[in-house]
């Protein structure tokens, strides 16, 4: 692994513990999935955050 992707990696994890307190609500919490959900939540915000950046400056061109 490149210092590149585990650096990637890093922010992945750490990006994802925003969103970690709300798997404590599932009944019979996996790790993993809590995991992968608050990963996919954190990059969802992400990407609509930068959807809408794009379209702001769509409109102003």
């Amino acid at each position: 692994m490149t210092p590149q992707e585990r650096e990637l990696l890093d922010y992945i994890f750490d990006s994802a513990r925003e969103y970690a307190d709300a798997g404590t609500m599932i009944v019979t919490p996996r790790v993993l999935e809590v995991a992968f959900v608050s990963m996919f939540l954190n990059m969802r915000s992400e990407i609509d955050g930068l959807r809408q950046k794009v379209a702001e400056l769509e409109k102003d061109a």
